[in-house]
């Protein structure tokens, strides 16, 4: 509508209301009229066909920016998803290549949970889909970690116990023996522990009934974290013995 304004030899507010077909029209008439030589009313009305054209030319132009907008955004997402996407199969190759189908079968239910959640009308709580959803990210991340470094009766060098309970401990101990840098070390470390943090967020969330899309978001991000970090994990355990999905 503002596009549109315009002040009339009255000094009044109006509004062009004609379709830019209608526009086009018209211009198009007049300029035919005008090539032909033909004498014709519309010709002192140069102030209103320079207002059409301007009309017609913003109009092109912001539908144009509007659909380089919508390019760049498809584009950027097409990407990440062929990012990640690639990323997924990658992990899903080791995880077959290491004899774990069962853990692709709990990450799919870990999508479903939070498909479930998603889809859930705003009247009802999906606490219940969260949560079960952590809990299998959870059980996931300890099978890999059972994977690349089952129980241990002796606890670390540093005194941490590795039984079965404190598979962190086995976790982080793992990424020590495997890891030679220690800057990279010390980065695999801050992942999985955000990981271990993001697992007590969504916990807190879903008790204290927080508002279910902040929820969502964060148990959205620790299903996404748990794949990724399972991926860097067996692939750490795969070159440390010389193990490659495409060489088993």
């Amino acid at each position: 509508m503002n596009d549109r304004k315009f002040i009339n030899d009255d000094g009044q507010e109006l509004v062009e209301s004609h379709s830019l077909s209608e526009f086009e029209f018209w211009n198009r008439e007049l300029r035919e009229l005008k090539e032909s030589g033909e004498i014709f009313e519309y010709e002192s009305d140069l102030a209103s066909r320079e207002r059409n054209g301007r009309i017609v030319a913003r109009t092109r132009h912001l539908t144009f920016a509007l659909l380089c907008s919508w390019e760049r955004r498809f584009g950027y997402t097409s990407i990440n998803e062929s990012i990640f996407g690639g990323y997924r199969v990658r992990v899903d190759k080791l995880l077959l290549a290491d004899g774990a189908p069962d853990l692709l079968q709990q990450f799919s239910a870990v999508y479903r949970r939070l498909q479930e959640a998603a889809e859930t009308s705003p009247d009802r709580d999906a606490t219940e889909e969260l949560s079960q959803a952590i809990t299998t990210c959870r059980r996931i991340l300890k099978a890999v970690v059972d994977h690349v470094l089952p129980p241990q009766d002796q606890p670390s060098a540093t005194g941490h116990p590795l039984d079965d309970a404190h598979h962190r401990n086995r976790l982080f101990e793992f990424t020590k023996q495997t890891i030679a840098s220690k800057s990279s070390n010390k980065l695999t470390d801050v992942m999985i522990a955000g990981l271990y943090d993001r697992f007590v967020a969504v916990d807190t969330m879903t008790n204290k009934a927080v508002h279910a899309v902040i929820a969502f978001e964060t148990a959205n991000l620790c299903a996404l974290n748990t794949h990724i970090i399972c991926g860097e994990i067996i692939s750490l355990h795969d070159l440390q013995h010389g193990v490659t999905p495409e060489t088993e």
